[in-house]
Order: structure tokens, then sequence, then C-alpha cells
């Protein structure tokens, strides 16, 4: 297979490597598979800049499997079930604008992040912090947020 390799700069025969590579988190090795590219001219190893094969994200993701915590797709359904903009989401659990929105996007929680996001799955927690926190949304969603979270309550 020829390609133009980003190394040498020529169009050369290059050797398309698939295999497994140990990422570490937090001090942890993961097993993920890995594809890249090797030069045969100046031996550079290389991505593929079209594959959307991201050996982080997949360390991240069993990570969070091998702990229990709340994937991607958890937290952003968690925060649509109730109608909650990113904004709202965060300034009710007290965090940074950027935090939620990173973690929906596939960055690692921290452990105590991960806890809240846990204990806010029971509505009742979640209707604990809309009533004692919930000011700053405006009163009719509020109200509205508060009679679904006791309807889930009382299931």
């Amino acid at each position: 297979m020829k390609q133009i390799c980003p190394n040498c700069e020529k169009t050369t025969d290059v050797q398309h490597i698939k295999t497994d590579e140990e990422i570490v988190v937090k001090g942890e090795g993961i097993n993920v598979p890995v594809e890249y590219y090797k030069c045969l001219e100046c031996d550079d190893e290389f991505d593929d800049p079209k594959s959307k094969h991201d050996p982080l994200a997949l360390a991240y993701k069993e990570y969070r499997r091998r702990h229990g915590m709340m994937q991607p797709k958890e937290i952003r359904e968690l925060r649509q079930r109730y109608g909650l903009t990113q904004k709202e989401f965060c300034k009710l659990l007290g965090w940074g604008d950027a935090t939620l929105s990173r973690y929906e996007n596939g960055a690692l929680q921290d452990d105590t992040h991960n806890t809240i996001l846990q204990m806010i799955k029971d509505p009742r927690n979640l209707l604990n912090l809309i009533e004692l926190q919930g000011n700053f949304i405006a009163e009719e969603k509020r109200e509205k947020l508060i009679i679904l979270l006791r309807k889930a309550v009382e299931e």
C-alpha cells in the first residue's frame, strides 16, 4: 500500500499495523487495540488522519466500566431527562461551565464528580438539590422539574 509519509514526505510503501497497546489511566494499565502505519522508507510510524479510532477514548471507557463510573452518554442522558441545559446542570452542581461539556464529550471525570453524578441519578437526591439550590432556574421550569422529580420519586 502506498501513502504519503508525514515524516519523509514521500509517496512510499507503508505497512498497516494492528496491535494492542497499554494505555495507563490513573496508574492503571488498560490494553486497547491500536492501528497505525509504518513507512517502509524511513521507519516512521504515523496515524491515519481519516481514522475515527481513538485508543484513549477506548481506554477511558474501559476504565469507567471497571470502576462503575458513568459513561459520557449516561451523563448526557441524565441531564437531558430533566430538561436541563449544560449551564443549568453545572450551576446546580457547583461546577465550572466547561466541566460537564468535557465529561459529556469523553473526558474522564474525577472520582468526586462521578460520586455526585451517581447520587443524582436517584431522583430524590436531584429533587433535594433543586429545592435547595435551584433558585437560578426560571420559576416555571423549576416548578415543572420539581413535579417531574416528585413523580419519579413516587414510582
